[in-house]
């Protein structure tokens, strides 16, 4: 699912911050990645969905009507972890939250729900995230989404 929704890119987190209520008001699960975009410098982003090509990412912004979301590739990102259910994959996304991080939930296999961190154009960038989660005594592991 190397494809996600840029829903709006900010310089710092706090502004960032302010955009996660709207979107989640909309019914969205958004969620933030600090990413370094080089020349263009480092940006929170806000984004939405992990979509497996383009095409699915467009027809989901068209569903959405997220018409000022723009397509971007992002296929590392670091799990988390497996679990077994809904309800545990959202009580340790809960405590992630609460150490400053940012988890979204995908569907695993048989009926289970990976915790995911991030969304990131390179596995460096990944890879520094992986680090930081480890630092927090976070177990984390980079991978192609």
């Amino acid at each position: 699912y190397p494809f996600s929704l840029l829903l709006s890119s900010n310089r710092g987190r706090e502004n960032a911050l302010t955009t996660l209520p709207g979107y989640r008001r909309m019914g969205l699960t958004p969620y933030l990645v600090h990413t370094d975009l080089g020349e263009k410098g480092k940006w929170w982003r806000t984004l939405f969905g992990y979509y497996p090509t383009v095409q699915e990412a467009l027809q989901a912004q068209k569903a959405l009507k997220l018409f000022e979301a723009v397509v971007v590739k992002t296929p590392f990102a670091n799990e988390i972890g497996e679990y077994p259910s809904e309800k545990e994959a959202a009580e340790a996304a809960a405590q992630l939250s609460q150490k400053g991080f940012f988890p979204y939930a995908v569907k695993g296999l048989e009926n289970t729900t990976r915790l995911m961190a991030g969304a990131f154009p390179t596995r460096q960038e990944a890879e520094q995230q992986e680090h930081q989660l480890e630092a927090q005594g976070i177990p984390a592991r980079t991978i192609r989404r």
